[in-house]
């Protein structure tokens, strides 16, 4: 392997570490608002009475409840992206465009359920299956952006 060759998979591996590691920091950090721990195993149940009040147009908490699916449901997508890219990256060398989008997927929940499952030991931490499911796609939408663009 050409030395052009390694700092193109070092690029990659280092994108991956850091957003890994970032992402371990992020979530492992107790919160600041104390809260009883908390464990939600039913997908997408608590976003019924949000829907429900983003449809109606006499909810006082339309507000909120914007905020509350933006924050959980787009952040949860988002800050997994940059792992899906980096996993792409690096698997795509050695592998067909399927392989590194099912491989990369499959990465990104084993970490993402990883770090639900580590928050059940944390005090004001919420182990939430709707997390897994938004990170899993997050790192979809990440290996898809690296093989849109290459």
């Amino acid at each position: 392997m050409n030395l052009k060759n390694k700092i193109y998979i070092w690029r990659w591996w280092l994108l991956t570490i850091v957003t890994a590691l970032w992402l371990l920091l992020v979530t492992m950090w107790p919160t600041s608002h104390p809260t009883a721990r908390e464990l939600n195993l039913q997908p997408l149940v608590k976003y019924k009475p949000v829907l429900v009040c983003l449809l109606n147009d006499h909810c006082t908490a339309r507000r909120l409840s914007f905020w509350l699916f933006f924050i959980d449901v787009l952040g949860n997508i988002v800050v997994f992206i940059p792992l899906g890219v980096g996993l792409a990256g690096i698997l795509s060398k050695e592998r067909s465009r399927w392989q590194t989008v099912y491989q990369a997927a499959l990465i990104g929940l084993a970490f993402s359920l990883t770090i639900e499952l580590l928050q059940l030991a944390i005090t004001y931490r919420v182990t939430d299956v709707d997390d897994v499911i938004f990170n899993t796609f997050g790192t979809l939408v990440g290996t898809m952006l690296y093989e849109g663009i290459n």
